[in-house]
C-alpha cells in the first residue's frame, strides 16, 4: 500500500494525505491517521470521527466482549483522545478475559 511506502521513505505529508483519504472511506484508518498526526505534532483532523469510532468499537465489544483485536483498537482510540487511564483499564480487563500472545505483544510496545 502507498501509506506503507511513504512511511518507509519518510514522506510524512504524502502519508498523511493518503491516510486522510483512506479514513474518509473507512473508519479503520482513523487510528493510523491520528497516530501520524500526533507524531508530527499536528492537531488531529478527525477528532469528532474518532469519538464516533470509539462508540462503534464499544458497541462491537458489547456484542463480543472477548474480541481481543477489537478491545485493543478501542484502547488505542481512547489513548489517542487522551483517555489513557481508560485505555489501560481496557487492556487490563482483556488480560482477565484472555491473556493471549497478541495482547502480550501489544503491551510490550
Amino acid at each position: 500500500m502507498l501509506a506503507e511506502f511513504y512511511s518507509n521513505e519518510s514522506e510524512w505529508i504524502l502519508l498523511e494525505k493518503h491516510l486522510q483519504a483512506a479514513a474518509d472511506i473507512a473508519d479503520d484508518w482513523l487510528i493510523p491517521l491520528a497516530e501520524l498526526q500526533n507524531m508530527l505534532g499536528k492537531q488531529q483532523t478527525a477528532v469528532d470521527r474518532l469519538k464516533e469510532y470509539e462508540q462503534k468499537l464499544a458497541a462491537g465489544l458489547d456484542r463480543d466482549p472477548e474480541d481481543t483485536p477489537l478491545r485493543l483498537k478501542l484502547a488505542q482510540c481512547m489513548a489517542l483522545q487522551n483517555h489513557t487511564a481508560e485505555a489501560i483499564q481496557m487492556i487490563a480487563k482483556q488480560r482477565i478475559l484472555a491473556d493471549n500472545d497478541e495482547l502480550k505483544r501489544y503491551q510490550s510496545q
